[in-house]
């Protein structure tokens, strides 16, 4: 099964950039408020990528996924139209934000970000990138120093892991974002449906899922939030499973494409184990709530490189690991006019 792109079809692709200012598309948005406000700090692993200017800082949503580490998306670091295709230190060189601020770049507590200031709870110490385009890769590790003398350590922060597998179609999940303090956002969290398929290019199977915000299924769409992550259940607990930030806007609705993380678990985790020396990282299904892995054949999912030379592929694929994918039929026109049986 695969979904071939129509360039006969107009198709608007946005990529919300947190560092530059750019028109939103006419679509069904969330407006004032959007979600439930956070106020037991359940989510307390969802905070603000903050650098720049102290009064109005530049940045965007991360996620802790351990003590010291965070995850979001690449292009939140830079320009991707600069920065793709590019893997590792490669987008390093040409992330424009991260080559600026790369000394002054912070993570704000998300609680409260909108309204008591910005709390520093981190310090960037390192990142790598991984920037392929449209249809590959925009995702982002980067280790951080909770002790930095501008940071408050008081701060609790509860790190989320990330997901093994792949959720059945139609799972429940939940969005959960900081937002931007000109919308009035702090940390808020609003029900997600996983109804279609995962999808992805050649060589980078497994890596995308569409979600619709079209006000029925999921909710309305919220800007300026790139990096915030979309969070299921797995063995119980709470797990992250991709982030919003991309997408395709038609019909008035945004067509949100989710990046995944479970094919990216061993990169994160070599990344993670070269940064800190630990050899495990927390899991949502372990007993002891961390879990290692010695080869690549002990990860849930196939486990997916960075593949520069196949970013400008046309075609993407409905991912075979996902239960029910490959007979899913879409009912929605944008989806089957990318679908070619």
């Amino acid at each position: 099964m695969r979904i071939i792109l129509k360039y006969s079809l107009v198709i608007l692709l946005f990529i919300f950039f947190s560092s530059e200012s750019y028109s939103q598309p006419r679509v069904l948005k969330c407006k004032g408020d959007c979600g439930t406000l956070d106020e037991s700090n359940k989510y307390s692993a969802v905070a603000r990528l903050c650098y720049g200017s102290s009064s109005d800082p530049l940045g965007s949503d991360v996620t802790f996924i351990e003590d010291d580490i965070i995850i979001t998306q690449a292009h939140i670091f830079g320009n991707p139209r600069k920065t793709a295709p590019c893997c590792g230190g490669d987008c390093e060189k040409k992330a424009d934000d991260w080559k600026r601020y790369k000394n002054n770049m912070f993570v704000c507590d998300g609680t409260d970000y909108g309204r008591k200031g910005k709390i520093r709870i981190g310090k960037v110490i390192d990142v790598e990138f991984r920037m392929t385009e449209t249809f590959g890769y925009d995702i982002a590790i980067a280790h951080i120093d909770r002790d930095c003398d501008q940071c408050n350590r008081d701060v609790k922060i509860d790190p989320i892991p990330l997901a093994n597998s792949l959720p059945k179609l139609g799972a429940d999940a939940v969005h959960v974002h900081v937002g931007d303090p000109r919308n009035r956002n702090t940390r808020r969290s609003s029900p997600h449906k996983l109804i279609w398929p995962v999808v992805g290019a050649k060589g980078l199977e497994c890596v995308h899922q569409y979600v619709k915000a079209d006000g029925i299924d999921n909710p309305p769409m919220v800007f300026n939030v790139s990096g915030s992550p979309v969070m299921i259940n797995e063995c119980g607990k709470t797990a992250v499973h991709g982030f919003h930030g991309t997408g395709e806007d038609d019909g008035g609705f945004m067509y949100e494409r989710l990046q995944l993380v479970q094919a990216q678990k061993q990169w994160a985790y070599n990344q993670i184990k070269e940064w800190t020396g630990r050899d495990e990282i927390l899991d949502a299904c372990s007993e002891s709530g961390y879990r290692s892995f010695a080869s690549t054949e002990d990860f849930d999912v196939t486990q997916r490189s960075c593949i520069p030379e196949n970013s400008d592929d046309e075609v993407l694929y409905k991912c075979g690991e996902q239960e029910g994918a490959l007979t899913y039929k879409f009912d929605d026109d944008l989806m089957n006019e990318f679908i070619r049986e």
